[in-house]
């Protein structure tokens, strides 16, 4: 995950590292969807990560999501999965980790999500009449590269689109569809 290039250097927490977004996004989601399924809230006591002497971080459900979320909106571009690398298919189900943390505990998180999604489609989305058509596999912001623009990069997140911005989520399945030759 480039952890320990510069300038950002060795990062051992992996929530509190400045790339790793897919693991925290990811593994917020997963508490998320346990607590809404189980009605257990376990994972709101601190728990401890990699737990190697002084490499041991502790972590709650909500101290990550609230992370996430500031470490979201102090970046507008977006959050580095591998540090030097912004991908709008994890920033999207991230973003879906943080909208149903909200639905759970009345909090609004999302938001982050909401001021990024309008500076990507801007920026890492591509349009036609109005419809997005491409959407980059990812941006280095340090070689400012787009890289993999192209209609995977509208299908593949479709899932966790759809409780955030179904009209994109739709028009990620009519792409689905029209490449498949089902539509």
């Amino acid at each position: 995950t480039a952890n320990g290039v510069a300038p950002w250097g060795l990062q051992p927490d992996p929530i509190g590292a400045d790339g790793n977004l897919f693991y925290k996004g990811f593994f917020t989601l997963l508490m998320g969807l346990h607590r809404y399924v189980s009605g257990d809230n376990k994972w709101n006591s601190p728990f401890d990560m990699i737990r190697d002497g002084e490499h041991t971080f502790t972590w709650t459900h909500s101290r990550i999501v609230a992370f996430l979320a500031n470490q979201w909106n102090n970046n507008q571009k977006g959050c580095h999965c591998e540090n030097t690398k912004i991908w709008p298919f994890w920033l999207a189900g991230a973003g879906l980790s943080l909208r149903l943390y909200d639905k759970i505990f009345g909090t609004n998180h999302h938001n982050a999500f909401d001021k990024w999604w309008n500076f990507a489609k801007e920026h890492y989305v591509s349009w036609d009449k109005g419809k997005p058509v491409s959407v980059d596999l990812y941006y280095d912001p340090v070689i400012d590269q787009h890289v993999g623009r192209g209609p995977m990069g509208i299908i593949t997140p479709v899932w966790y689109f759809a409780p955030q911005r179904r009209e994109i989520a739709e028009i990620g399945w009519e792409t689905l569809g029209c490449f498949y030759g089902v539509l």
